[in-house]
């Protein structure tokens, strides 16, 4: 693998985690969204941080009471991220 494929696999990596990591309540929607469309084969991850971001910053959600309810003393909706470059 050359130096450009392994550094874009990395990206696409951690736009993925980024986006699996995001908060739940606000985000649980898009990212069952982006789960099912993995499995149809319609590849819905974004491939960079950039777009990882972007799409988060932009997504609009009604905050479906499936997420909300789900917060408890060791899920209040608060999330730390850490992205490291390799």
């Amino acid at each position: 693998m050359n130096d450009d494929a392994e550094k874009q696999d990395i990206e696409e990596h951690h736009a993925i985690q980024f986006n699996l990591g995001a908060q739940k309540y606000k985000y649980g929607k898009l990212i069952e969204e982006m789960k099912n469309d993995f499995l149809r084969k319609k590849y819905g991850f974004p491939k960079t941080l950039t777009e990882a971001c972007h799409v988060l910053s932009k997504w609009r959600n009604n905050y479906s009471e499936k997420y909300i309810n789900n917060k408890n003393e060791s899920n209040d909706g608060i999330v730390f991220a850490t992205v490291t470059a390799g």
